[in-house]
């Protein structure tokens, strides 16, 4: 019978990760997603918008603003995600990704509605 020596072995070696105690999650990976945020992560890797669209709009001044004109433009069938870029002395930025061709007049007159200006229109 021979003897075998291992001299290259991998050494492993458990030690308890710290956990942190912000929502979830442990210390090397951070929050943990919860199971909507990674179905949605999921569905726009796969399902890219048909359409993206930005818009200036005039008059935008603070957070309730952002949430008057989220909620208009959310309401138009087809809108799949709207974000804003709030610049209170300027043009805020709405950017609105749809899930089929859109005619921007459709968006325009949702932000309008909401008692905003577009610029340019």
């Amino acid at each position: 019978m021979r003897s075998a020596f291992v001299t290259d072995a991998l050494k492993i070696t458990a030690r308890p990760l710290p956990l942190v105690d912000d929502g979830g999650g442990c210390a090397c990976c951070g929050p943990t997603p919860s199971t909507a945020e990674a179905a949605a992560d999921a569905f726009e890797q796969h399902n890219p918008p048909a359409q993206i669209a930005v818009f200036e709009v005039e008059g935008m001044t603070c957070e309730h603003c952002v949430g008057r004109v989220t909620d208009a433009v959310k309401a138009v069938e087809g809108v799949r995600d709207v974000q804003v870029q709030l610049v209170p002395a300027g043009l805020s930025m709405v950017t609105v990704a749809t899930d089929r061709l859109l005619l921007p007049a459709t968006v325009r007159a949702a932000i309008e509605e909401a008692g905003y200006s577009v610029s340019g229109s």
